[in-house]
This record gives structure tokens, C-alpha cells and sequence, in this order.
């Protein structure tokens, strides 16, 4: 019953242009779990998003039209693929070494020069090529051609893993399937969510099951919302899964293994999803809303009256989108029956229709309808009018979370008094120590009895070195991080991990508390730490510098004394050389006594004015010696009351 164009798009094409080169793409991962058990992660999927000014997070539906009539697919999926493989060794140190999925046009296959970039990204990067795991779509348009069948060649000849996403609710040819060199199958949402509603959606699902055993390649599911679809799919053979129910789509920064091992969580912690129903009979029309919006919403779609009110019964969804005009039934008498029933409050609902008289938007509002949408409408007016009131709802939920966090902040308060204290007692800890071992026990003292676990660095502008609670130095890898987030600012949380940086000292902690209230905290004392060694390890810095000073000025003066003294006597051996020489020789000039006389005077002026010429310069060697001992004195003075100050530091007790 619609006419809507799915393709219209609010982005035209310098927008989209300015998002490449302002490289505002942002990848999210979300979890694959094993049926058997859900608790066991076995993957991971990496979905590309697009962030707008105004913080909005666009999908692949909303921005994908625009870059394919522009022809920057190739770009962009080279863009996907080097911010997969460029994130790899953060997810190797968090322990999430996992396949990582992504998913590409098929038509890239056929491009054989961006194929062979996209080969050389992944082959010069540190993700070993069995570890990614390339997603396709082969819709009932797509003909395989010789020139995919041998791009797709081209990848698994690399290592890399092949899946083939079933995303359209029709079947796709067997025979076509069977000539890809595939590992997996997955079926998409648009089958998943009528699996209790529709025979033909169980009868396609267990015909890819069928085929996937024929193939031998593992079988999973996307976009489960419940633990009734995990179960009858758990129990009709499926390998794997992924949807909302296990785990949402999270930016690198979030993911963290507790996260995954935590799945449907998100609730609990404040991420309310909202359920949307779609009542829609136009089949085309809700498979496409329904994969739009399944990235953000729990999604359910319906094509009938009886079938809608019993989802509504079972579900409670929060925003119905009605289509007014049904085969069977009608959308007023949905919004009718619904209100009928009970509080209002609870859901909103939205109208489509075809004819937008006065007398059907009347007549809406009085079926309690918040949005009457005429056809054909753009897809993103839709999203929009969803977003709005999906807002309201999270608003709701997000005050009653804030309640309870301000109750928990309140409960915590008492505890803030010890970290302060702890503080000044580490600032005195360090302040005894005069390298960077003593920092690094006392930080990772102060860690240990906070329950955390961290490593460091020190950074003299030359040289670096590096500690870790549990051993001597840092991993290889680890060390990389550290030159990874050097310049991410003064805190960075990825994870379950914070990087703490200053322009000499960073350091790692590798557990932060769970707890947001305690995480803040954390984020707080850790940002005092980080000030007091950076201006601890600048004063030891300074001091070695002073103490090479004071160590070259002696070695100067030593060595200036010994060179005057060899001078001196090397002077006085020829002058008195070269008086006896004089003096031997006056009876060859035939001199008379005056003139003898005169000429000594001459000799004995000349080797004065030389002695006085030398004074001067022992003058200099004086100074020099003098202003070493000076600061030689000072070094001792200060290693003096720092030993003075550990003396007394070993009769005091703690101040907290």
C-alpha cells in the first residue's frame, strides 16, 4: 500500500564530500555469541556509522544512497577496512582477539584495483588475515559474474574468512549460493522477527539450514531481540547469534570483555531500547523499515490487524507506526482496541496513509495518534518523527536513571575523604624518591590498595623507560599503546582501561572500577596522580642535569690545574735554560759590566711580566673551583634533607 521512495536522502553530495574529509565515519562492534552457550563470545561484527555537528549517529541506510550515486564506495570501504585493522591492536590488548566482521558491496569484487588496495591494507597491517571476516549480499538483482566469483578468490587466498548476509525476505537461488566459497550464512532480521507470525519466513530459514549443512559452513542469526527467537533458532540447529539481546553495538571506547561476557545488560545500565511495532502490508515497504530501523530499535513487523494486537499484548511496544489502510483490518481500530485497553501513556502512535484529508488526520488524533505521516514520504521523515518521540521516552527512563545515580553518588560521598588522603600520602612518597623505580612503587602501591592493576612510563625526551605492577617492564605490545595514546590527552578511557598521560609520565590502569560513580571517582584521583609525577619527575630530571653539571666542572678544573701546572713548569725549565745561555754567552759578545747588567734587567721584566700574565689565569681556575664546590654543596644540602626528611618519615605514622 505505499509509494514511498526508501532511496530519498536529506545529504546531497558536498555534504557528503565534506564527511570524507573530515573523516567523521566511526566504526561501532557488536558481539557474536555461540547458541549453545550465549555466554561464550565467538565474534565480532564492525558496523560503520557517520557522525553529524549536532551529535546525530547516522546508519548505512540513511547515508549509503548518496555514496553509491556517487560513486565513493570503493573509498569508503577502504576507509572501513583501515579503521578495522588500525583498531586490532587495541582489541588484541583487550583481550577481544576475535574474527572480526565487516561488511562489503559485492560489486567491489569486480574492481580489481580496489580490490587490491583493500588486500594490501589488511596484509600490511597487524590483523592477521584470519581474523577478518568479509561479509556479502547477494540480492535477487545480483547475477554472479566470473569477475566477483574471482575477487572473492582473491580474499580467501589471503586467509580471510567469507560470509553471505541473507537480508531480503524472499529466497534467494540455491545454485547461485552454492558457487561462493563461503565459511558462513547468516539470515537477517527482516526473516528473524516473523518466525512466530509467518510459515514462509520458517520455511526460507530452514531451507538456508538445509543448504548450510549440504555446504558444511557454520549457520547464525542477526538481529535477535528476544530469548524466544534465540530458543527456537538455538533449537533447529543455528550455530551462532547476534542482536540487542546479547550485547548493543559499541564504539572501541566502550568495549571492554566484561561487556561481553554481560549480555542484555544494556537496560539495567541505563541503554532502555525502545520496541517499535510496524503494521504495514506493503511487504517491500516493511522489510525496508524494519532493517532501517532495527539498528536502533526493537523491532516488530506485522502486515494484519489480529497479528498486531497480539505482538502489542505480548510485547508492549512503545511507538506504533500504523498504516491506516490494511488488507485485514484497519489502523484506527488497532489505536482503538489498543487505547481501549488501558493507561495511554505507555506508547505512541504514529499514522501512515496514502490520503491525507482532513477527515483521516481527524480521525487519527482521535484514535490517540501523535504523527500523521502522508505517503509517499521520505524515509529520513520517518526517522525523524521516530527519533522525536523515541527521545520523550528516553528522556523518562534517563530521569529515573539520574535519580537513582544521584542516590548512588550520595551513598559513595563518604568515601571521598580516603582518596584525598591517600593522595597527600602518595605525594609524600614520592617526594622521598629520586628515580623513576621509586615513583613507580609508590603509584603501584596506591593502585594495590585501590583493588587496580596498572603499568607506566617515564619519558626523559630521550630515553624511556616502563614498569608493570605484575613484572619488570611492559609488553611489546603494551609499549605501543602507550605511543599510540600519547597523544590522546591527559585522560583516555577505552574499555574497561584508562590511559593517564602528562608530557614525561603516562600510566595504564588496566581494571577501572565498574561502577560509574566509582569510575568517576577513579577518573578524579588519577588526574591528581598524574600533576604530582609529572612535577616530581621534572625535579628529578633537572636535578641529573644539575648533578652532570657539577660533575663536568670538576673534571674542567681538574683538568685545567694539571694543564697550568705542566705550563708552569715547562716555563721555568726555559727560562732558566735560556739565562744560563745568556749568561754563557757574554764573553763571546765582549760585554763590559753595565751592559751585562742591562741585559738580565731586560731577561728578568720579561719573565715577570709573563708570571703576572699567569696570576690572571690562576685567578680564573680559582673562580671555577670555587663555584664547583658551591654547587656540590647544594647537591649535598639537598641530599641531605631528603635523607633527613625518610628519617622522620620512618617514625611518623600515615596522616589517614
Amino acid at each position: 500500500m505505499s509509494n514511498i521512495d526508501g532511496k530519498e536522502s536529506f545529504m546531497d553530495d558536498s555534504v557528503v564530500t565534506n564527511f570524507f574529509e573530515e573523516n567523521d565515519f566511526f566504526l561501532t562492534y557488536q558481539k557474536k555469541v555461540s547458541l549453545k552457550d550465549t555466554s561464550q563470545t565467538v565474534g565480532l561484527e564492525a558496523f560503520l556509522r557517520l557522525r553529524l555537528e549536532d551529535k546525530t549517529v547516522l546508519s548505512p541506510g540513511e547515508f549509503l544512497p548518496v555514496v553509491e550515486r556517487m560513486g565513493f564506495v570503493p573509498q569508503l570501504t577502504e576507509l572501513l577496512i583501515t579503521q578495522v585493522t588500525n583498531d586490532w591492536d587495541l582489541l588484541t590488548l583487550m583481550g577481544l582477539d576475535y574474527t572480526v566482521a565487516v561488511n562489503i558491496d559485492i560489486n567491489i569484487f569486480s574492481n580489481k584495483e580496489s580490490l587490491s588496495r583493500i588486500i594490501a591494507i589488511v596484509e600490511n597491517s597487524n590483523m592477521p588475515s584470519s581474523k577478518l571476516s568479509v561479509d556479502i549480499v547477494l540480492g535477487q538483482e545480483n547475477q554472479l559474474s566470473s569477475e566477483v566469483v574471482s575477487g572473492l578468490g582473491r580474499i580467501r587466498m589471503i586467509g580471510a574468512n567469507l560470509s553471505l548476509d541473507v537480508v531480503s525476505g524472499e529466497q534467494l537461488e540455491m545454485s547461485e549460493i552454492e558457487k561462493l566459497p563461503i565459511d558462513e550464512v547468516k539470515i537477517g532480521r527482516t526473516l528473524i522477527c516473523n518466525i512466530f507470525e509467518t510459515h514462509s519466513s520458517k520455511s526460507i530459514i530452514k531451507g538456508y539450514l538445509d543448504l548450510s549443512r549440504r555446504m558444511a559452513t557454520t549457520i547464525s542469526a542477526i538481529g535477535i531481540e528476544n530469548q524466544g527467537e534465540a530458543k527456537w533458532l538455538a533449537e533447529y540447529g543455528f550455530d551462532n547469534a547476534q542482536g540487542f539481546l546479547f550485547g548493543q553495538p559499541l564504539e572501541i571506547a566502550q568495549l571492554s570483555d566484561q561487556a561481553l561476557d554481560s549480555p542484555a545488560e544494556s537496560q539495567a545500565h541505563g541503554q532502555f531500547r525502545i520496541k517499535v511495532l510496524i503494521v504495514e502490508d506493503d511487504p517491500e515497504y516493511g522489510l525496508l523499515l524494519t532493517d532501517l530501523l532495527s539498528e536502533r530499535y526493537e523491532v516488530f513487523l506485522t502486515d494484519n490487524e489480529n497479528d498486531a494486537l497480539d505482538i502489542f499484548s505480548h510485547n508492549r511496544p512503545e511507538i506504533l507506526l500504523l498504516d491506516i489502510n490494511l488488507a485485514q483490518g484497519d489502523g484506527y481500530s488497532i489505536a482503538h482496541a489498543i487505547n481501549d485497553g488501558g493507561d495511554t501513556s505507555s506508547h505512541s502512535i504514529i499514522f501512515l496513509s496514502g490520503n491525507d484529508s482532513q477527515e483521516n488526520q481527524l480521525k487519527a488524533y482521535e484514535a490517540g495518534g501523535v504523527a500523521f505521516l502522508s505517503k509517499p514520504i521520505p524515509l529520513v521523515d520517518v526517522v525523524t518523527r521516530l527519533s522525536r518521540v523515541a527521545t520523550h521516552h528516553e528522556s523518562r527512563m534517563g530521569a529515573h536513571q539520574k535519580i537513582q545515580d544521584t542516590e548512588a553518588m550520595a551513598f559513595q560521598s563518604m568515601r571521598e575523604a580516603s582518596h584525598y588522603g591517600g593522595i597527600v600520602q602518595f605525594m609524600k612518597e614520592i617526594s622521598l624518591g629520586g628515580n623513576e623505580p621509586s615513583i613507580a612503587k609508590a603509584l603501584f602501591k596506591y593502585m594495590r590498595d585501590r583493588g587496580l592493576s596498572c603499568s607506566m612510563v617515564f619519558r626523559d625526551g630521550t630515553n624511556s623507560c616502563s614498569f608493570d605492577i605484575s613484572q619488570d617492564a611492559c609488553s611489546p605490545a603494551e609499549l605501543n599503546v602507550f605511543e599510540l595514546l600519547q597523544s590522546k590527552g591527559r585522560l583516555y578511557e577505552f574499555g574497561h582501561r584508562l590511559m593517564v598521560n602528562d608530557n614525561h609520565v603516562s600510566f595504564l590502569i588496566k581494571n577501572m572500577p565498574e561502577g560509574e560513580v566509582e569510575k568517576g571517582q577513579a577518573r578524579d584521583y588519577v588526574a591528581a596522580l598524574i600533576e604530582c609525577m609529572e612535577a616530581r619527575y621534572i625535579a628529578i630530571l633537572q636535578n641529573r642535569i644539575l648533578s652532570a653539571v657539577v660533575n663536568d666542572l670538576r673534571s674542567l678544573t681538574d683538568e685545567a690545574i694539571a694543564s697550568i701546572e705542566h705550563g708552569n713548569k715547562n716555563k721555568q725549565s726555559m727560562v732558566d735554560k735560556f739565562s744560563e745561555d745568556i749568561s754563557l754567552s757574554f764573553h763571546l759578545l765582549d760585554l763590559n759590566d753595565e751592559q751585562e747588567k742591562h741585559l738580565n734587567n731586560i731577561v728578568q721584566e720579561a719573565v715577570n711580566t709573563k708570571e703576572d700574565d699567569e696570576i690572571s689565569t690562576d685567578d680564573i681556575v680559582d673562580r671555577i673551583t670555587a663555584a664547583t664546590e658551591l654547587l656540590s654543596l647544594t647537591l649535598s644540602e639537598f641530599e641531605h634533607a631528603q635523607e633527613h626528611e625518610e628519617d622522620d618519615a620512618d617514625d611518623e605514622d600515615e596522616l589517614f
